[in-house]
């Protein structure tokens, strides 16, 4: 494995699997800054090589991919927005662009691929949801969610009508603590499905059939 691999002092995330090989991304920093790094591999993992990003003072967080073309974001937005990266060589090259986020500055905790494009999903500083979305992944628009209070989002997928499903902790009234919850619908329409307070909903997947199923803690939901 090279020496700028994943290891002592770096971050690493899920990669994602192309036709030709995986991508992984992540970054090294400390207190002070960051760097967003990313990995490329042709042999299931065995052996990395490292990709020269265009840089910003962040990590790479989630990545999405269709066909050759794939699309990172940066874990946390700065100061002056939310880095992005798209790729439309299978990982060898990539054009970075900047999302401006004002004072919301949002942790991105998926990125999805609809039927639209892509949709960057995470929660904001505002104590929202943050949504934006992207037909080519150069060009962002954030999307209203100033009705859609959010404390976390902890997974996020696409069903097969398209539906978006979003998992996370809801606020309640009167209490410090949040409720589980879901937000499902299209991105610009989403409705808010409360799931109890005993458990917080964990992760999410989108069946063949059409299902979608949500697990937490000991509990599973189904959405047919």
């Amino acid at each position: 494995m090279l020496s700028n691999a994943p290891g002592h002092g770096l971050d690493a995330f899920p990669a994602i699997a192309m036709p030709d090989g995986s991508v992984i991304g992540g970054g090294q920093g400390d207190d002070k800054k960051s760097t967003p790094l990313l990995w490329t591999s042709d042999d299931g993992g065995r052996t990395v090589a490292a990709v020269q990003l265009p840089p910003v003072n962040g990590m790479v967080g989630p990545m999405a991919a269709s066909a050759s073309t794939i699309v990172a974001v940066e874990q946390w937005a700065e100061d002056n927005g939310v880095g992005t990266w798209r790729s439309t060589d299978g990982g060898r090259s990539w054009q970075l662009t900047k999302l401006a986020t004002g004072d919301v500055k949002p942790l991105i905790k998926r990125l999805l691929q609809t039927a639209r494009g892509w949709l960057m999903v995470g929660t904001g500083l505002d104590s929202n949801l943050f949504l934006a979305s992207s037909s080519d992944g150069i060009a962002w628009h954030v999307l209203d969610t100033s009705k859609l209070s959010a404390r976390e989002v902890s997974d996020a997928t696409v069903a097969k009508s398209d539906d978006v499903v979003i998992i996370g902790e809801a606020p309640t009234d009167g209490s410090q603590f949040g409720c589980g919850a879901a937000w499902i619908g299209a991105a610009d329409s989403l409705r808010r499905v409360d799931l109890g307070c005993d458990e917080q909903p964990r992760a999410t997947a989108a069946l063949a059939d059409g299902r979608v199923i949500v697990v937490g803690t000991s509990s599973v939901w189904v959405r047919a």
